[in-house]
C-alpha cells in the first residue's frame, strides 16, 4: 500500500501537501511501507500499533523513520482500538498541523487494494 497510496492516491488526489503527517493504524508492515516511501519524500509517519506487536516490527518502523504510538491490544469494537485511535489521531493532527495530515485508512483504502 506504501507507494500505491502515496505516489498515485494521496499525492496525486491532491490530498498530501509537502511536511503533511501521514497516519496509520497497523500491526506493523503497512506502517513501514508508508514510512519507507513517504518519509524519503519530506512527509512524517506516525503508526498507531497495538503494543503487543513483537519487538522487531517495531525496530523496522523506527529504522524507516515512523514515529510510533502503542496502544492497548482490543477489540475492533473498542473506541480504543489502534485503527480508531489512528483515525481520530489522524483528525486532531489535520486540524493542529499547518501541513495537515492523512490516514492511510489501509482497510478501506482502494489503494490498498490496487496494492494487492
Amino acid at each position: 500500500m506504501g507507494k500505491g497510496f502515496v505516489d498515485s492516491d494521496a499525492e496525486e488526489k491532491g490530498l498530501l501537501r509537502p511536511g503533511a503527517i501521514i497516519v496509520e493504524g497497523t500491526v506493523g508492515n503497512t506502517g513501514i511501507g508508508l514510512a519507507l516511501v513517504g518519509n524519503p519524500k519530506g512527509y512524517k509517519s506516525v503508526i498507531v500499533i497495538p503494543e503487543t506487536q513483537n519487538q522487531e516490527k517495531k525496530d523496522m518502523l523506527q529504522i524507516a523513520g515512523a514515529t510510533f504510538i502503542e496502544v492497548p491490544a482490543v477489540l475492533y469494537k473498542n473506541p480504543n482500538n489502534y485503527v480508531k485511535y489512528s483515525g481520530r489521531l489522524a483528525e486532531a493532527i489535520a486540524k493542529s498541523h499547518l501541513r495537515g495530515a492523512i490516514r492511510g485508512n489501509q482497510f478501506d483504502n482502494t489503494a490498498n487494494r490496487r496494492a494487492h
